[in-house]
């Protein structure tokens, strides 16, 4: 079995795996994650601490359970932690937008564009109207 060193990018997938699998799923342990996602509960471990000290992830309560031993904790998604920022472009009209990781739309506006206008002034009049929107609604640049 390959490490994370050995396997380029592999990294970023497992940790893209367990903010899906959050996502879709709710709060889980890191043992029902490890299963779900066939990662070792060194790896999980390691994943996990990293994405709670981004705050992407917390840690919420106990797992019930009727057995002796150590207590599995939930792991759940901190929507608020990032969102994305998106920018449809058509004729005569842009929408920007931003969605938090749990699919809240933060805000979705729809800028007029003139038909024939230069692209480098269409690109300064959106990032500058997607930057006020952006701070308007206390989203961090991060």
């Amino acid at each position: 079995m390959q490490t994370e060193t050995e396997r380029p990018g592999l990294r970023q997938r497992n940790r893209a795996a367990v903010l899906s699998c959050l996502h879709r799923h709710g709060n889980l342990s890191r043992k029902q994650l490890s299963s779900m996602l066939h990662l070792t509960p060194a790896a999980m471990t390691k994943i996990a601490a990293e994405l709670i000290g981004e705050g992407l992830i917390s840690e919420n309560g106990e797992v019930a359970t009727h057995s002796a031993g150590r207590r599995e904790i939930y792991l759940t998604l901190n929507p608020a932690a990032r969102c994305a920022l998106g920018v449809w472009l058509g004729l005569g009209a842009a929408i920007l937008s931003a969605v938090r990781m749990d699919g809240e739309v933060l805000f979705s506006e729809t800028v007029p564009l003139p038909v024939c206008a230069e692209a480098d002034a269409t690109v300064r009049l959106l990032s500058h109207r997607l930057k006020a929107l952006s701070e308007r609604h206390a989203i961090e640049p991060e």
